[in-house]
């Protein structure tokens, strides 16, 4: 049985939450893919191909390997998706992205 949280504050934890896995998973996702490149940028170093049980085991590993980077705050990728989002939640009709960085004219 599942209980739904009550009133708004229960209801806006509850989304912060989710959006917070959506952007800390959308991150693992982009690290594994970049461990990925970057192993096939390094070449094999054997005489022997790999198996595909041997390629399936390494994209396994780069999977879990940018889940654990993730979890461990990552690149900071997640940290800015969700300041973006919250931005946007915010200012519905605007652009998130056109407030003057901090140090610049017009900033903090």
């Amino acid at each position: 049985m599942r209980v739904e949280p009550a009133g708004p504050g229960a209801q806006a934890a509850a989304e912060e939450a989710k959006l917070r896995r959506v952007v800390q998973e959308f991150e693992a996702i982009f690290l594994a893919q970049m461990l990925k490149t970057m192993r096939g940028r390094l070449g094999q170093s054997g005489l022997l191909a790999m198996s595909q049980g041997e390629q399936l085991v390494r994209e396994l590993h780069d999977e879990e390997m940018g889940r654990a980077l993730a979890r461990g705050g990552g690149i900071g990728l997640a940290g800015m998706l969700l300041a973006a989002l919250r931005g946007r939640e915010e200012n519905p009709g605007g652009n998130a992205g056109s407030a003057p960085a901090p140090g610049a004219p017009g900033g903090r």
